[in-house]
């Protein structure tokens, strides 16, 4: 059945995951809309993820520019919680940042990442391995968003529930001032290797 024509497109959660805001080839499924290259916005009361929505966006990811792919559980950006489950190679960029809201976590599905946590300075303070049920990591970690935090893919592909407190404020996420430029692919990689050379790491029971 056509949506009503008073029905608003939702406006799409930013992330960890850096949701995008903008349309690119919009598409209609008997479950979602597509509204560009990175996103699919559900637009049911019940909805289930499946085998063969989580095979989709793993095949999707690596088309994309920013190389995710995710599906939108919240119908608009008014709803108090927002969920979203994306599909993110192991190459994908995430500017450390922060923002408000109470609280947002992570669940890993398939996969493996690290998730950072820095100091106003783009020191480290804290670093957990996550990954899926079975991998000996974490499988589900829960922060405050409020301080830089960043991730960085572990594995070829991985694929996370993310559930964050809404609204969702548009220029409510602040990129830290001494994040690499996601234009520069060197000084990207130079970060992710310094990063990834740091030995503070919690275990995530705590």
């Amino acid at each position: 059945a056509r949506r009503p024509s008073s029905h608003r497109e939702p406006r799409h959660q930013c992330s960890i995951f850096h949701c995008s805001g903008h349309r690119m080839g919009a598409h209609r499924s008997d479950y979602a809309d597509r509204v560009n290259d990175e996103t699919i916005v559900n637009r049911e009361v019940r909805f289930g993820v499946g085998p063969g929505l989580l095979e989709e966006l793993k095949r999707r990811a690596p088309a994309t520019p920013r190389r995710r792919c995710r599906v939108c559980l919240h119908g608009s950006a008014e709803a108090p919680i927002q969920e979203m489950v994306t599909a993110v190679c192991r190459d994908a960029y995430f500017p450390p940042h922060r923002h408000g809201g109470d609280s947002e976590s992570l669940l890993v599905l398939e996969g493996e990442l690290a998730l950072f946590f820095f100091d106003d300075s783009g020191r480290v303070s804290d670093r957990v391995e996550l990954g899926a049920p079975g991998s000996g990591r974490t499988v589900l970690f829960r922060y405050r968003p409020d301080v830089w935090h960043s991730a960085v893919v572990r594995s070829e592909t991985a694929v996370l529930h993310e559930a964050r407190t809404g609204p969702w404020v548009a220029g409510g996420d602040v990129v830290a001032p001494w994040a690499p430029a996601p234009s520069d692919a060197a000084a990207i990689a130079a970060w992710i290797g310094r990063t990834l050379e740091t030995s503070h790491v919690r275990d995530g029971h705590r």
